[in-house]
């Protein structure tokens, strides 16, 4: 997977590990006043500079390389999916930055918007939850877990809420989109939001006490993404199960009512989660992913598991599925 043949410019910010890619094209929207600035925001592991290619720094590493080789399923679909991601992105004139958080980049992000109180928890979820053993070169707040780097209950949970702490504060500072590694872009999600949005997720049919978080648009210092870095460590205190997503609807839900419903609706933009049905009239149809998955990646010594791989977003003004939600990785869709 490569990017788009056009200029790109890879710089390294020696003080936080930051990698920029300014990517020059012709922008999509005509009337360029979008208020969420042009920022891609994934959250990966401390070694992410041997993902660039040495010999075209246009793009990540992919099959053919060496250390992609080396690489396990897993990560190889990862890396294949974020170039997937700001390929998608990377079709207007503005020079989108994309930037690859690690570690380092996320303590300083959550101390700036969450405080002692937010920073302590980020940093205490490590000892919270001992099971989940970190292991060398990968972030402390990374989506990059293979299967085996799991808890005595199952999943990382650690590193999965300190994604959730890292993404809202890291948005919160920059403004930009973010979006989960493992999320399958069709499309460039901007072409559907409205350049006066300042604020955009998901809301879910699926799990609607919360705010599907694998998508969040918003602009540097919102005041939603203050709310969730404040509340998260509260709303841990309650009830850590999808801390992430109670943390912002909550802070979302508080801001609408400091602002009035109708100013809300103004400044923000959701699409909707669900689980792909032929029947379901509310998007365009697309061929039943499940089957799709089974048939493309069955194999005689594997048995594949597809629950997961029909969820998918979108947009219920135009119909049009921007997103599937998980990518197809290891046998299975998760």
């Amino acid at each position: 997977m490569m990017f788009p043949k056009v200029a790109l410019f890879v710089s390294l910010l020696a003080s936080s590990g930051a990698l920029k890619i300014n990517v020059r094209q012709s922008t999509i929207k005509a009337s360029g006043a979008a208020k969420i600035p042009n920022n891609l925001l994934f959250i990966v592991a401390d070694n992410w500079e041997s993902w660039i290619d040495g010999e075209d720094e246009t793009r990540l590493i992919g099959p053919g390389n060496p250390s992609y080789e080396k690489t396990d399923e897993y990560t190889q679909r990862l890396m294949l999916n974020i170039n997937n991601t700001i390929e998608k992105h990377s079709s207007g004139s503005s020079k989108p930055k994309v930037y690859l958080y690690d570690t380092k980049m996320c303590e300083e992000a959550v101390k700036e918007a969450g405080g002692p109180a937010l920073f302590e928890l980020f940093q205490n979820l490590r000892t919270i939850y001992p099971g989940y053993q970190q292991p060398t070169g990968h972030a402390k707040a990374s989506l990059f877990q293979t299967q085996d780097q799991q808890d005595t209950n199952g999943a990382p949970w650690a590193e999965i809420y300190r994604s959730d702490i890292c993404r809202i504060a890291a948005l919160w500072k920059v403004g930009g989109w973010y979006f989960d590694t493992d999320m399958l872009s069709n499309m460039d999600v901007r072409d559907l939001v409205k350049s006066d949005a300042e604020f955009v997720s998901v809301k879910s049919d699926i799990a609607s006490s919360g705010f599907f978080t694998s998508l969040i648009g918003a602009t540097p210092k919102n005041d939603v993404l203050l709310m969730s870095a404040k509340n998260l460590a509260a709303e841990f205190a309650k009830n850590p199960h999808l801390l992430g997503t109670h943390s912002l609807k909550v802070a979302f839900q508080t801001w609408e009512t400091e602002v009035g419903k109708e100013t809300a609706a103004s400044k923000s933009q959701f699409f909707i989660e669900t689980r792909q049905k032929q029947d379901d009239d509310r998007y365009e149809h697309h061929e039943d992913r499940k089957e799709q998955m089974v048939r493309e990646h069955s194999k005689p010594d594997r048995k594949i598991g597809a629950n997961g791989c029909e969820i998918l977003v979108f947009d219920p003004e135009t119909k049009k599925i921007p997103f599937w939600s998980r990518i197809f990785r290891s046998g299975h869709c998760d």
